[in-house]
């Protein structure tokens, strides 16, 4: 499933993407319309109840949206925090002139970072050298801690593409990565959540 979320009377509804348009979830489930959204992520044990609502809105066709009238918002609206790692490509490392990572170099943002899909990003007036990354977003989609490595892929929720914005005279003013991280808009997401059963097999990912 490709998971959405748009903007409905100043709040954010999730909605599932579909051949013929958007199902808005909440006016198809009355799991979803009684389930407060979306100051609770979606979650793995909630996968049925997604299948569920994508079965109803077939006999459903008048609750489809057209994508193209929605102003989508980003598709992972209030995560509780997001975690990322620095130079996880050695080649990026090797032309910043960076020493390869013995250990992952981890920095957050915070959810101040995300902006509406499309939406232009306004840069500030702090900064004068910025810089991006496409990167994967992993969305986890339940709680879990001290799990092994070859248990990791059984608590993700789905995969989404991320947009790193770095403002480099910033960064790099400490040993900190956050200043240059964690500006407003600088984490700019993909339209749609890909739910990591439609990926299928996470070997592919490798």
């Amino acid at each position: 499933m490709k998971i959405a979320y748009f903007r409905q009377k100043n709040k954010l509804v999730p909605g599932i993407l579909t051949d013929k348009g958007i199902i808005d979830l909440c006016s198809v489930s009355d799991y979803f319309r009684k389930r407060e959204m979306p100051d609770s992520p979606l979650t793995n044990d909630e996968i049925g109840e997604l299948r569920k609502a994508v079965e109803s809105a077939v006999d459903q066709p008048g609750k489809l949206l057209r994508e193209i009238s929605l102003e989508i918002g980003p598709c992972v609206p209030k995560p509780s925090k997001i975690i990322c790692i620095g130079l996880n490509y050695r080649k990026h490392a090797e032309e910043s002139g960076m020493p390869i990572p013995l250990e992952p170099i981890v920095f957050t943002k915070y959810s101040n970072t995300l902006v509406n899909y499309e939406q232009d990003v306004y840069l500030g007036t702090e900064g004068e050298h910025f810089d991006y990354e496409v990167e994967l977003g992993v969305v986890i989609g339940e709680r879990c801690k001290n799990i092994s490595k070859e248990d990791a892929l059984n608590h993700v929720f789905g995969y989404c593409v991320a947009n790193d914005l770095s403002c480099r005279d910033l960064q790099f003013k400490s040993s900190q990565w956050l200043l240059g991280k964690s500006l407003d808009q600088f984490l700019p997401l993909g339209k749609y959540i890909v739910t990591a059963d439609e990926v299928g097999d996470p070997q592919r990912l490798k």
